[in-house]
Order: structure tokens, then C-alpha cells, then sequence
């Protein structure tokens, strides 16, 4: 049997191609099945098709032959041969809801001491990095959160366990949330892959991401939490295309713009944003 799965949005853009022939042997299958078999084929497209729980992501919906099928489809959803599949990208709905979001970027990692731009490279943090966790821990101990929510990358990850140790806060590792993928150029001088930004808005990184692809996919992940926490506040621990999302999701500047101006550093390296599910709407792209 075969199920035809027809992508949108960051999805479209990773797989590279609007159409995906995913076969199986078996009589039927479920859209669990089929989107794991996405995800084994192309790994980068994993955060535009399921949330860091490995669930559906909330602003997605699967339309059927056509239909969106009542009640919505869910990962155990059966499929039949021959059935097409459309995963579509949903802008977030009612236009009162509002989520403050702190970000911060993870702190000095080994890569940072040495001038190497990671990307998606493991790099722990420095010996430095750490103290500087526990510093940002005690910014942000007034700070009422409903959750916090890091890339899970380890420099970030081991921000987050550092800075919200004992504060018994969900602490939330999400794929969405990661560095550009500079591909090819994963840790390069950073002045090199500095220079390749302004050309990188829409073109990828040889055998890697656009900052194009990394707003979808962080576009995506405040789809999720601006629904799931409406009204309420969360920290987001990241890198610089976490924030240049950000800055494009919650304002009004070019992803040009964006990019063109200055990196900004702070004393204390917190920033706080407001968001709504209109603007969500109003920025959406492709």
C-alpha cells in the first residue's frame, strides 16, 4: 500500500518537495507510522511534523482525502491505501490571546571561548559558561514562570538545569528552539559564518538551514505554547536564531532588518517579549 502525505509551511521547504509516496507492506497503517517514517527519511523535518512530546504539534491540521476528518485526526489515525494526506499549518486563533516569553541564550560554551559558530555541534558549556548559569538563575528567581523551555542542545539544556535548579519548573528541551544548522560550515570561525547571514535569510547554508527555515520552525513552537499558555509567562533558553525568531514573531522588523542590525549583548542577558495569536497571524509566512 502506499499514503501520499502532501507538505506545507518549514515542512515542504526541509523535505524539499511537495509530495512524499510513503509505502508500506501492510494492508493499513496509522499517520503515527507514516510520520515516522518521515521523520526517519528526512531527521531535519522532525520539528515541523511532531512537538517535543512526539505529539502533533497543536497548530497543525490533517486533512484526509480532502476532508478534515470529525473528530481530528490523531497519531493513531488508521490510513488505507491510497489515501492522501495533508499536514497543513494553522495560525493560531483567537485574537485576544497574549503570552510573555523571556529569552535568554545559553551561556559561554567551549566553542564561544574558542570563536567557533556550533550550529547544531554538541558543544558543552565552559567552566566559565556554568558560573554564568547560576548568575542567570538569580535574575530571573522573581520571575513567576509557568514553564521553561530550552533547545535541546546540551549548552542550552545545561543553562536551563543550572540557572532552575530547585524551583520545581517544568524545564521543557524542544528541537525547535536550536541554533541555525550552518551545515557545512558547523563550527567555522564565527566571523566567517558571520559574514554568510545576509545571504543565509532565504538560501540555506550548504547542507543546512535559512533563517527562513528556523523562523517556521520556532513560528511553530510559539503556535503551540501561546495556546497552552495563554495568559501566563515562560522563558525560552536558545542561541541567535532563537532570538532573531523572536524578534521577527513578536515585532514588526524584516527578517533583513533583523539580521543587518548590531547584535545586541546585555549586562544581564535577558530579554522579554510579548506575544499574540493576531501577530502570529499577521507574520506568517509561507
Amino acid at each position: 500500500m502506499q499514503v501520499d502525505v502532501i507538505l506545507y509551511g518549514a515542512a515542504r521547504v526541509v523535505i524539499g518537495q511537495p509530495l512524499v509516496a510513503v509505502p508500506f507492506s501492510s494492508p493499513t497503517t496509522t499517520l503515527n507510522e507514516v510520520l515516522q517514517h518521515l521523520v526517519a527519511t528526512y531527521p531535519r523535518a522532525r520539528p515541523y511534523l511532531l512537538d517535543g512530546a512526539g505529539e502533533l504539534p497543536a497548530f497543525m491540521r490533517v486533512l484526509i482525502n480532502n476532508a478534515r476528518p470529525d473528530p481530528d485526526a490523531t497519531l493513531a489515525t488508521v490510513l488505507h491505501d491510497k489515501d492522501r494526506v495533508a499536514l497543513l499549518v494553522a495560525v493560531a486563533g483567537g485574537s485576544e490571546n497574549r503570552l510573555t516569553l523571556f529569552y535568554s541564550p545559553h551561556m559561554t560554551s567551549i566553542d564561544n571561548e574558542a570563536g567557533r559558530a556550533s550550529g547544531y555541534a554538541n558543544a558543552p558549556l565552559s567552566p566559565a559558561g556554568r558560573e554564568q548559569a547560576r548568575e542567570l538563575g538569580q535574575h530571573y528567581a522573581q520571575e513567576k514562570l509557568g514553564a521553561v523551555f530550552h533547545s535541546d542542545l546540551q549548552r542550552a539544556s545545561a543553562t536551563v538545569h543550572i540557572a532552575f535548579a530547585g524551583r520545581n519548573l517544568p524545564l521543557v528541551p524542544d528541537a525547535r528552539l536550536r541554533e541555525y544548522d550552518y551545515g557545512d560550515m558547523t563550527q567555522y570561525p564565527v566571523a566567517m559564518v558571520e559574514e554568510e547571514f545576509a545571504r543565509r535569510i532565504t538560501e540555506p547554508f550548504p547542507r543546512g538551514e535559512s533563517l527562513l527555515m528556523v523562523v517556521q520552525r520556532v513560528g511553530a513552537f510559539l503556535r503551540d505554547v501561546s495556546q497552552r499558555y495563554d495568559g501566563k509567562t515562560i522563558a525560552v533558553i536558545g542561541h541567535r536564531a532563537t532570538r532573531y525568531a523572536l524578534d521577527y514573531w513578536c515585532g514588526n522588523a524584516s527578517l533583513e532588518e533583523i539580521v543587518n542590525t548590531p547584535w545586541q549583548w546585555r549586562e544581564i542577558p535577558i530579554w522579554r517579549y510579548e506575544l499574540n495569536a493576531r501577530n502570529l497571524e499577521r507574520r506568517s509566512i509561507g
